[in-house]
């Protein structure tokens, strides 16, 4: 199955920022099919890390890495790869296969409640990294932020959908543990929580009142226990401090009196300091 997923992953990559920075930042134009790996040395040392915690043994090496990987594509990676090992790209395709139902919520929008393995969308997880050392497979997604904040309801979302797309393609079966998974959040500040499950929970408990928020914590109660517990972290050290914003600003008037409101038409732009 190992074998036939990383072909999979392969096949149904068709990101162009991927491609395009390994080609612009590694020149690398080798065949994308054969080649096993474009992390950096140190990148690679430090995620290797994650795989050997997770269980791995010291043979461990990367056999993929992709950026902006959809989440649509991860789940059919993985199903095929668990239900289909022998189909190769070059033969039959497999046969359609029917899409879960979405039970929505009467006034609320999907965004809080559609988390179905295949939904159509372009959501996707920042870069995927694949650990194989010939006995078992670390999965980690990883999830990053600059200047901003996690948003806490695109993180409670990624939590709920990676969950229901492993426990959906069938690699998360009790009996299964040839495949590890991990969720790393990578930004220059560490993130103040510990957990991420427990702590998307506690922002939604008080919004009880709340349709939409309501929906989205009942659906986080049910992955109790899944992909985002703990708190994993990689440091982006590189990351500029200090950096500027360009700032659209209003006209306050002559001498400040008037004051400005959100209809007003912007007059300049500021360079501004971010926080």
């Amino acid at each position: 199955m190992a074998d036939a997923l990383i072909r999979n992953l392969k096949l149904l990559n068709a990101k162009e920022r991927d491609h395009l920075m390994r080609f612009a930042y590694l020149g690398e134009d080798a065949d994308y099919a054969s080649a096993s790996t474009f992390l950096s040395a140190h990148c690679n040392s430090l995620l290797r890390e994650h795989a050997l915690d997770m269980g791995l043994s010291a043979s461990a090496r990367c056999v993929f890495a992709g950026m902006d990987y959809h989440l649509d594509w991860l789940f059919a990676a993985l199903w095929t790869a668990k239900t289909s090992t022998a189909w190769m790209p070059q033969g039959e395709h497999p046969a359609p296969v029917p899409m879960a139902p979405h039970e929505g919520v009467e006034g609320v929008d999907p965004l809080y409640t559609d988390f179905r393995p295949v939904t159509g969308s372009q959501e996707d997880v920042d870069l995927l990294v694949v650990y194989d050392d010939g006995e078992k497979l670390a999965m980690l997604f990883i999830e990053a932020k600059g200047i901003a904040e996690f948003n806490e309801v695109q993180l409670a979302r990624k939590l709920i959908r990676l969950d229901r797309i492993l426990d959906a393609s069938g690699v998360k079966a009790a009996e299964e543990r040839s495949v590890e998974f991990r969720l790393i959040l990578a930004s220059p500040k560490r993130p103040r929580f510990s957990c991420c499950f427990t702590e998307m929970m506690e922002r939604f408990e008080g919004d009880t009142g709340k349709p939409d928020r309501l929906a989205m914590r009942n659906a986080l109660e049910i992955h109790r226990g899944g992909i985002g517990m703990g708190m994993h972290y990689l440091r982006l050290s590189g990351f500029p401090q200090g950096t500027y914003a360009v700032k659209r600003m209003r006209d306050k008037g002559a001498g400040g009196a008037a004051p400005a409101t959100a209809t007003s038409p912007y007059t300049h732009w500021e360079l501004k300091v971010r926080a």
